[in-house]
Order: structure tokens, then sequence, then C-alpha cells
């Protein structure tokens, strides 16, 4: 993670494997945002998320979009409706 980048929230879901991380990040400069997911190791939630904003993979809104709709399949909603 760059310097000039902060870490503005994180979601956390528990896996057999470790603590997986959601972690948004902000560049304070450009104000752009990026979220990124990976593993943490469960220990420190700080440097857990730390290490998922500078190594993990970028999640896409997209990912998004498709988790809801997955979601909302699962509950008899299509996926258009709220």
């Amino acid at each position: 993670m760059a310097n000039n980048q902060k870490i503005v929230d994180t979601i956390w879901c528990p896996s057999p494997f470790g603590c997986i991380g959601i972690v948004m990040i902000e560049d304070e400069l450009t104000k752009e945002r990026r979220v990124y997911i990976g593993l943490g190791y469960g220990v420190d939630q700080q440097d857990d998320a730390e290490h998922i904003a500078a190594h993990g993979g970028l999640f896409a809104p997209d990912y998004a979009r498709r988790i809801l709709a997955f979601w909302r399949k699962k509950e008899g909603q299509h996926p258009g409706s709220n």
C-alpha cells in the first residue's frame, strides 16, 4: 500500500483457512477508491487489512453485483428486484 493511501473500510468473513477480508482504500491525493480481497491471518485486523491492501486481488464492482444477484436467486427474488 502506497504512503498516500489510507484504509477507509473493511468487511471480514471467517473461513477455515483464516479471515477473508475485503478492504477499501482511498488515494488521499486523487480520492480514487479501490477495493481488494484477500486472506488475513486473523491475529491483528489492522495488519491483515494492510496486507490485503498491499497484496490482495482487485475486487471489481461487478463481483459485488454478481454476489448480490446470486443471493437474490437463492432467496427466490429476481436479480433486478429490490
